[in-house]
């Protein structure tokens, strides 16, 4: 593993997918849960064998530092619930025992008011959060799904950082441009 490859693993994770395009999604989140959860392990047994409560506590601190660095979010979308809720009772299992938050947007669900991914992004504080996560937190953004679906995406991001950033739309581009060059702004659709 380079340290580019080890670098990228320490940012959080925002992933984005509808139907079966969450199937790469879920590969890459159980891949990193499965790095966190040795790292973890490793750690517990250091801190079994330290006796230095100054050393602890500094370890302790750090863990916690990078456990927030390890947070994951799935955006996924379908149309029901009930009907197309890939890996549902896995992604509730994660959501109660992690630090991994779950959005859904199910377009067939209420037939008089649609959601898509795109509009969940927006949801609850018009995509602030969004921001955050690619410009503060240095996150990761990954989407995977239809070609329409994934363009809609990344317009809506687009308008997300263009309300934020001086250079509007424009920037905002160039933003996603220089983090697809980094591999922090990925899309696998067809």
């Amino acid at each position: 593993t380079s340290s580019n490859e080890f670098i990228r693993f320490e940012r959080p994770v925002l992933c984005i997918g509808a139907g079966t395009g969450i199937a790469p999604l879920r590969s890459l989140i159980r891949e990193r849960q499965a790095i966190q959860n040795i790292w973890n392990s490793s750690m517990d047994k250091n801190n079994m064998e330290i006796t230095d409560t100054i050393a602890a506590d500094s370890i302790k601190s750090k863990h916690e530092e990078l456990e927030q660095q390890y947070d994951h979010t799935l955006v996924f979308g379908c149309r029901t619930q009930n009907a197309d809720f890939h890996y549902q009772e896995e992604w509730n299992h994660m959501v109660s025992s992690t630090s991994f938050n779950l959005i859904t947007a199910f377009s067939q669900e209420n037939p008089s008011r649609k959601t898509y991914v795109q509009q969940a992004l927006k949801r609850n504080d018009g995509g602030i959060w969004v921001a955050r996560h690619i410009l503060e937190q240095k996150g990761s953004v990954y989407i995977a799904g239809s070609a329409k679906m994934a363009r809609s995406v990344k317009e809506t991001i687009v308008e997300i950082l263009g309300e934020v950033l001086e250079g509007g739309e424009k920037e905002a581009m160039m933003v996603l441009k220089k983090l697809t060059r980094l591999g922090r702004f990925c899309v696998e659709a067809w």
